[in-house]
């Protein structure tokens, strides 16, 4: 879980105001969460691994975001 105090990437930067592309303070979500699981099957030298993230949105008007990944692999 974070929380968000003040986010650049989002509102601006420190120093640039003026931008079109910076979000309000008041749109920003001040807790944001981000899981990470996953689950590894190994046999001998070979493994596959399965991973999801799930992030919640960061402003009023976004979406959440999911994503995953399939590895497949060898140890040496």
């Amino acid at each position: 879980m974070n929380l968000i105090a003040y986010d650049a990437t989002l509102q601006g930067g420190l120093f640039n105001r003026e931008s079109v592309y910076t979000i309000s303070r008041s749109d920003i979500e001040l807790f944001t969460l981000q899981n990470n699981f996953g689950i590894v099957l190994q046999y001998r030298w070979l493994y596959l691994q399965y991973s999801r993230t799930i992030l919640t949105r960061e402003f009023s008007y976004g979406n959440s975001f999911k994503w995953g990944g399939i590895r497949i692999g060898f140890k040496l």
